[in-house]
């Protein structure tokens, strides 16, 4: 395991993004600098993200792969809302994803209603949406 340290943020450049397959998120990288002397690649879900602003005291160690680990931030009070984000813990990440399962389950249910279909099917989508979101949501529950 690698040291924690701790030190002010000199520089931080953005150098590149990635996007995760799965979550769809996209994670900003940049090189940070610290007055300890460390020059490390970090990652963060905000391309200027305050948790590694210039000035910022920081909690770190740095892996085996030379990326930077960040522990805590100066500026955790935002930075908690982040880790939040990036775990999908609070409300905000939840309602996302629902919305995005709720237009999935919709369209799909149009789909199938009025493909071939005339406008007296169109009373059982509301139905069909429904069943498909509550299926859905049974699978990803894990039921």
């Amino acid at each position: 395991m690698n040291k924690i340290k701790t030190a002010k943020v000199t520089s931080c450049k953005f150098t590149s993004e990635w996007v995760n397959p799965m979550s769809r998120k996209i994670i900003y990288y940049h090189e940070v600098t610290t007055d300890a002397g460390d020059l490390a690649s970090c990652g963060t879900i905000d391309k200027d993200s305050h948790r590694i602003a210039v000035g910022a005291k920081i909690e770190y160690e740095i892996n085996d792969n030379g990326r930077m680990i960040l522990h805590s931030s100066s500026n955790d009070k935002k930075a908690e809302e982040e880790q939040k984000d990036l775990k999908g813990d609070n409300k905000k990440s939840r309602i996302k994803g629902q919305e995005a399962f709720l237009g999935y389950a919709w369209s799909y249910a149009k789909d199938l209603i009025i493909a071939g279909k005339t406008s007296k099917d169109l009373k059982e989508l509301d139905k069909v949406a429904k069943h498909i979101y509550d299926e859905i949501g049974k699978m990803l529950q894990g039921e």
